[in-house]
């Protein structure tokens, strides 16, 4: 009965006594340290920049794709698509991009909505991920007048074109990139 009386004391003593969990002031260090560890982990990755960055890549690899399908194009009917005015993935306009009020995609009555998907070179041509009036593709051709490059280069009207009947003999294929580094254009002239 000594043992037992002894072992349930101690017993007692020791649950009284022991530690059961963290106080409030240990646990309130342990999740500064964790913001403060997370603040410097999330400004050192900065995903702002990560999405505009990978933004700008889909944008360049839609515009090759694009770029391409152009070519193809080109290839097949020896010419690339032409009209009078701009087509953007926020609307077509009869005159320079951007379209005002902008549309949600490309015009799909658009000739070049039209050949260049109905040739099967591409089955849908992509649009700008944000697509809207400061970031959006725009495929512009450019017959019978003077091509202007950002900057102001300036390259003489294109004299291919085939006894002026409207085809097409440069094109502009640009974007605005969202990295402040301007427009990517190609714009290709024969």
């Amino acid at each position: 009965m000594l043992l037992k009386e002894y072992l349930l004391r101690k017993f007692r003593r020791e649950t009284i006594t022991a530690k059961s969990g963290f106080t409030l002031i240990e646990l309130l260090v342990v999740i500064a340290i964790i913001g403060l560890v997370s603040a410097i982990v999330m400004l050192a990755i900065n995903p702002a920049e990560i999405l505009r960055d990978s933004r700008d890549k889909k944008r360049m690899a839609d515009l090759r794709g694009i770029y391409d399908a152009l070519e193809r194009y080109a290839l097949d009917a020896g010419q690339y698509p032409g009209e009078t005015y701009c087509d953007s993935s926020i609307g077509s306009a009869d005159h320079a991009c951007p379209v005002d009020p902008p549309q949600n995609n490309w015009d799909k009555n658009s000739s070049f909505w039209t050949q260049l998907t109905g040739s099967g070179q591409m089955g849908i041509i992509p649009a700008d991920p944000t697509n809207d009036i400061f970031h959006f593709y725009y495929y512009e051709p450019l017959c019978n007048q003077d091509i202007v490059l950002p900057g102001g280069t300036i390259i003489p009207k294109c004299s291919k074109e085939k006894g002026g009947n409207g085809l097409c003999c440069a094109y502009y294929l640009g974007c605005n990139f969202e990295d402040d580094e301007g427009d990517f254009v190609w714009v290709y002239t024969p």
